[in-house]
């Protein structure tokens, strides 16, 4: 699939976000295991949490409901059925290395596989640290499909010296089969949502950093201390959970999706007299990392609304256009918006001054290498960009021109590269658009609706 992208003068207007998919995949599965129906409202529509739901229905699960509130009705911590086929996740490594997790403590055989795009990464860290715990999973050379035979788990500690969600969450899910105490070391802290909805179900978690913390009424806090004082060098973060023996049934608020909000942050920046709302998104610290970073750049937001939805912080975000200047930036900030660095790169090209980041190598190995994308993209678009072996060089106030963008069917490329189209000079034609559903429902339709002239042609 292709599709033109035309000049656009502005953009304007208040909208919502789709549900956070990072947080639905979290609550579908959690919610699969209280003991009776949990609503969800928000949830994504996605196509990789739609995977998530079929496994959960393939395990006996029963969902039903609509884009504005599910029921899920949960089966208990040892209710899920063995499954008549194969799991198929998707193009979703969460869904996977959660399900993983889970059904590592199920006493049945499970085939958990997906698309091809999963093909390309190794699971090796997941499956042996499970393994730790006394799972049994076979595998060709830790690649998908994996044969999870799964068995009784104790309990284990484990030492992360990068900052994954999906392995983090994945022993967190795992700890709640397993019999006594597992825990967590991180060197540096990832994105908090299972634990956040954890603490949400009523379940016992401990968190520490330094100082004991009962469950995570001020995590925000201490995580707002760390990007400041860089603490996590010196202490991390360190999780307690234990095996339990049931889950009582919860109600679920799913806020907007702060990582889908990026490409229109950086429209709304860089075109010309624009003012663009954002109601009801997520601001969680372990995933405010753009917004952090393009306020220091000099970003004209205004925030508004701060509160609280089943345990994760929402606001409303006022975007009007303003002048960035470029920033150096590595380390914390970095693991922080991984999934973000494409679209700042197109930030950076219209911005004063050189932007240089490092530390992001973990990008070569998403479904494509998106650094070298990026940077080949821009470079045909006329920006002035280097390609480093764990980052980029990019020099701002380029003059973008409409070109032929292959997208890779990779959704964080087609997004970033929309943005850029609707910045440059004539037309530019994007290929291989495939999968921005995947992680945008109505992206498309959202774009035409913020434009004041249509970005299509």
């Amino acid at each position: 699939m292709d599709r033109i992208i035309k000049k656009v003068k502005k953009v304007n207007g208040v909208i919502e976000l789709p549900g956070d998919r990072s947080i639905s995949h979290r609550a579908l599965i959690l919610a699969s295991l209280a003991d009776g129906v949990c609503e969800i409202y928000g949830c994504s529509t996605a196509l990789e949490c739609e995977g998530t739901k079929n496994c959960l229905r393939k395990l006996g699960i029963a969902i039903s409901g609509d884009n504005v509130r599910l029921e899920v009705e949960g089966q208990g911590i040892e209710g899920y059925s063995p499954p008549e086929s194969d799991l198929d996740v998707g193009n979703s490594a969460a869904g996977l290395s959660l399900l993983t997790g889970i059904l590592a403590g199920f006493e049945f055989e499970s085939i958990l596989t997906g698309n091809p795009s999963l093909n390309n990464r190794s699971y090796k860290t997941l499956v042996q640290s499970l393994e730790k715990m006394g799972a049994k999973i076979e595998s060709n050379d830790f690649r998908v499909p994996l044969k999870i035979k799964g068995t009784h788990l104790a309990g284990s500690q484990f030492s992360l010296s990068d900052s994954s969600a999906h392995l983090k969450s994945a022993l967190l899910l795992a700890g709640l089969k397993a019999e006594g105490e597992t825990i967590i070391n991180e060197a540096i802290p990832g994105r908090d949502h299972t634990e956040r909805l954890i603490n949400h179900f009523g379940i016992p978690i401990e968190i520490y950093m330094g100082e004991e913390v009962n469950g995570l009424d001020d995590l925000d806090r201490r995580m707002k201390r760390i990007k400041q004082k860089q603490m996590y060098r010196e202490k991390g973060t360190e999780v307690h959970i234990w095996g339990i023996a049931g889950i009582m049934p919860a109600k679920i608020y799913i806020p907007g999706d702060v990582t889908s909000a990026a490409p229109l942050i950086a429209a709304a920046t860089i075109l010309k007299n624009s003012n663009l709302q954002i109601k009801m998104m997520g601001f969680n610290p372990t995933r405010s990392g753009f917004v952090d970073l393009v306020k220091r750049m000099g970003a004209n937001f205004s925030f508004s609304g701060k509160r609280e939805l089943s345990g994760e912080p929402v606001i409303d975000l006022g975007i009007r256009t303003a002048s960035l200047r470029g920033r150096r930036l590595g380390g914390a900030i970095v693991h922080n918006m991984i999934d973000e660095i494409p679209i700042l790169a197109v930030l950076a090209s219209q911005s004063e001054g050189t932007t240089v980041i490092r530390e992001a190598e973990e990008l070569r190995r998403r479904e494509t290498d998106r650094l070298h994308a990026t940077f080949l993209n821009l470079r045909k678009m006329g920006a002035k960009v280097g390609e480093l072996r764990d980052g980029l060089v990019i020099e701002g106030k380029s003059n973008l021109r409409g070109a032929e963008i292959d997208c890779l069917n990779d959704h964080r490329l087609v997004m970033s590269f929309t943005v850029a189209g609707m910045v440059a000079e004539g037309e530019t034609l994007l290929k291989n658009i495939d999968g921005v559903e995947n992680s945008f429902p109505g992206f498309w339709e959202t774009i035409s609706t913020i434009s004041e002239n249509s970005a299509f042609a």
